[in-house]
Parts: structure tokens; sequence; C-alpha cells
């Protein structure tokens, strides 16, 4: 990695090698005469700089960043917030232990991206050059047909020759943006693997919680015979109905009540107080 790369945060590394690949697409566009050689590299360029720059907001607002701050700043090379102190340190407190291994595929991919707009540069500057030797392309007119024809015959073999040695120069330079293009695509899902991870590590642990206890079965026996026994024991011995034999009454149920299958033996207390006369009994 270059040594520049080493002493930036991961912050400026990924917008370096956004502003890189965005001067290399510039470079494709101008070299539009190559399209049939260079329309399968600029697709997949094109591509792998789609997903780092979705990767590159993921990372933003994983460390806190606003969504909509983070396009901003992905549309704006130039916006403030990427100057910002504390944004690298946003990143490192995100990434974790990740942030080391994050930061050196940052650096990959910046120097790749710079490598890939070398590469473009050149093939550029070889057009030029081949430019300031071509022949005018505007056919000159003679008196007598043969000068015309041979003019014109010139003309094409020099057109003929610039075209050879274009295809030349791209030929040469092919395999160079093919390797190149690769080790990018490599960095770029190696960056994107790391950011899921620190993601992923980020998620808070769940409470490690004792499972609950199945509640015995004969609970369940107790409480449903119970309910029963309350209304049958409230219709049948009532203080309304106890023709005057008692005012008040309480029945008190003991928890060790046994139960076995469809079976409960109640233990109870029933206590009352009778009214005889002026007389009151408990």
């Amino acid at each position: 990695m270059d040594p520049v790369s080493l002493a930036l945060g991961i912050a400026p590394l990924c917008l370096g090698a956004l502003k890189g690949a965005k001067h290399a697409k510039s470079k494709i566009r101008l070299l539009k005469h190559h399209s049939r050689e260079l329309s399968r590299f600029r697709k997949r360029f094109k591509t792998q700089v789609s997903i780092f720059r979705d990767e590159s907001q993921l990372l933003l607002q994983g460390a806190g960043v606003e969504p909509d701050l983070a396009t901003e700043m992905l549309d704006d090379h130039s916006h403030g917030n990427w100057t910002d102190a504390g944004l690298d340190d946003q990143i490192r407190c995100f990434l974790g232990r990740k942030y080391a291994e994050v930061k050196d595929v940052s650096g990959q991919i910046h120097d790749q991206v710079t490598h890939l707009d070398v590469i473009l540069g050149s093939l550029e500057d070889s057009d030029e050059d081949s430019g300031r030797g071509k022949v005018s392309t505007n056919t000159r007119t003679f008196r007598k047909p043969s000068l015309v024809f041979s003019a014109d015959f010139g003309l094409q073999l020099a057109v003929n020759a610039h075209r050879a040695r274009r295809a030349v120069g791209v030929a040469s330079k092919k395999s160079s943006l093919d390797e190149g293009l690769e080790s990018l695509t490599d960095s770029v899902h190696e960056f994107r693997r790391l950011r899921k991870a620190a993601k992923e590590f980020q998620k808070p642990r769940a409470a490690c919680t004792k499972p609950e206890k199945a509640m015995p079965r004969t609970y369940g026996l107790v409480a449903r015979h119970s309910a029963s026994f309350l209304e049958a024991l409230t219709k049948t011995w009532s203080c309304l109905n106890s023709n005057g034999v008692h005012s008040t009454h309480t029945a008190k149920l003991f928890l060790d009540t046994d139960a076995a299958d469809d079976c409960v033996n109640f233990r109870m207390i029933l206590e009352y107080e009778a009214v005889s006369g002026n007389l009151r009994q408990q």
C-alpha cells in the first residue's frame, strides 16, 4: 500500500478512492472510440464502484452518520463532514477490532483505483500522440481525377494505420486493466465482508435467562377444582339462603391439598356466625 495511504484514516481513503473512480470513468468516456474494446471493462468497473459507494455509505451509517447526511457526503466529495476530526473516531468505534483490516483494504482499493486511472490515462495520451500525426480528414480537390484518387487513397492508409496503432495500444493494456479490475473486485468484496462482520459484532447479545420451569400439573387441577368448589359452595351455602341459621361465614382451603389424576381432596376450615334471637354464636 502507498505510504501516503498508511497515514490516512479510513474516511479519507474511501473518499480518495471514490474521487479516483470518478476521474477514471471520465477517461473511459473520452475513450468512447474504444467502446468495443472497453465496453465490458466499463460495465464491470462501474458495478464495482457502485458496490463500493454503497458499502461506504453503510459504513458511515453504521458509525452513526445520519442516512441523509451520508448520502450528501457521497454525492458531494467536498462536503465539510469528510474533514470532521471525529469522523474517523466514530468509524473506529463501530469497526472495533476490525478497524485495522478495513483500513488496510480501504488503502488497497484506493491504490487499485489509482492504478487503473493511470493505465486509462496512458491510453488517452497515446491517442493524443497519434492524433498529432494524423492526416486531415478534409478531402482536397485537385483538377486532375488521378490526383484526387491518389489523395483519398493516401488518407485512407493514414486512417487505417492510426486505427491499427490504437488497437495495438488497447490490446497491450487490456491484460493490465483486467488484472487491476480483478484485484479491485476482490478488495471490494473483502471490504463488504469486514463491514458486515463489524455490524454483526455490534448487535447486543441476548441476555442469558434461565428457562422457566413448567408449573406442576397438580396446580392446574387444584385451580380448576377450587373454582368449581367455590361456585358450588356459594350456591348451596349462602348467608342469604340459610334461613337465618348464620349471618356470615368464611371458607379456608389449605395449600397442601392432595391431587392425583383428576381427583382432588381438599382440606378446609369453615367458620360461621350463628344467630339465635338476640344471641350470636360462632
